[in-house]
């Protein structure tokens, strides 16, 4: 009687809950008891169990899960599968866009060697009068520079996309520190921002309209078939400002239809893209639409927050 129930299809602890269950019903007189039906949901409970155990990665929540399981709420395995699906897809989106309240370099030193596949980073000028835009003297920003590039070139692939924002009047030295680092400079992509300059009124010079951004690395970029301008090192986009969809932030954001064409071309999906500055979370907010990876970190806890917001919030 017991063989036809399915009570030996069951692990021993399935078994023995079983027969807890059925002498429990016999010593109380229970009407309406099914041996065959209460099995059958026993076994979907053990296989359930089996697969969450199997399936849900280190981390996810799947007490929820475990709780419906118990209550009897999965009527057939294949809802198992889809709720610890779910719950894999939840926990991978909160672990995929990391924003840190840190140093930029505590951050980075987390990082293990050749472990990021691109870098996209907008880090000070020490040109403007911000506070965190002022170091020292000139020497001491160059410094700065040279360890921010040195362990970006650590945490980064070999195989490798890296793309950093500067200052023109940095332009020379940041090369030869590029260079000395061992990053192979593939292009220097002019960021032309005719918007900022607009009202500027200057006599003794032309207006600055755009910067440059330094393109390193030993990884094929992902141009599309069809000839674009996303092939050429002149590229062209509007600095944020508070009226548009792209809403200014940071005084020094930048645009992120330009952040996501790096990003685009230098990564893949999946991809692990690091930026130490996070500001108003541009590089964080791209990977979030480009189903990349990303680690962004920001010294100022204003500036976390508005990032946070940005991605996580809607904004």
């Amino acid at each position: 009687w017991f063989r036809n129930s399915g009570l030996y299809d069951l692990g021993e602890d399935k078994q023995l809950e079983f027969m807890t269950w059925f002498v429990t019903a016999k010593a109380k007189d229970i009407k309406g008891t099914k041996p065959k039906e209460k099995a059958a949901k026993m076994l979907l409970q053990q296989q359930a169990e089996e697969y969450v155990s199997d399936n849900l990665l280190e981390g996810a929540d799947g007490e929820a899960i475990l709780n419906n399981i118990e209550k009897g709420l999965y009527k057939t395995i294949e809802k198992i599968h889809n709720a610890v699906s779910k719950a894999n897809e939840q926990f991978l989106d909160k672990q995929r866009i990391q924003i840190k309240h840190m140093d930029a370099f505590e951050m980075l030193a987390e990082l293990p060697d050749n472990s990021v596949d691109c870098v996209c980073t907008d880090p000070p000028y020490n040109v403007t009068g911000n506070d965190w835009d002022q170091f020292e003297d000139e020497s001491s920003y160059m410094e700065f520079l040279d360890r921010l590039i040195f362990e970006s070139k650590r945490i980064l692939k070999d195989g490798y996309n890296f793309f950093i924002f500067v200052d023109p009047d940095y332009m020379a030295k940041t090369e030869s520190i590029l260079i000395s680092n061992g990053l192979e400079i593939q292009s220097r992509v002019v960021w032309v921002r005719k918007n900022i300059s607009m009202g500027r009124v200057v006599s003794n010079r032309f207006i600055s309209q755009w910067e440059p951004v330094f393109h390193c690395g030993t990884k094929p970029l992902n141009f599309p078939d069809t000839w674009s301008d996303e092939r050429g090192d002149v590229q062209e986009f509007a600095v944020p400002q508070s009226n548009f969809n792209d809403k200014k932030e940071h005084p020094t954001q930048k645009p992120i239809e330009l952040i996501k064409r790096l990003i685009e071309l230098g990564s893949d999906i999946g991809d692990m893209v690091v930026d130490p500055f996070c500001g108003s979370g541009t590089t964080a907010k791209a990977c979030d639409e480009l189903n990349r990876k990303c680690m962004t970190c920001d010294s100022n806890g204003e500036y976390v927050q508005v990032a946070t917001a940005r991605v996580f919030g809607g904004k």
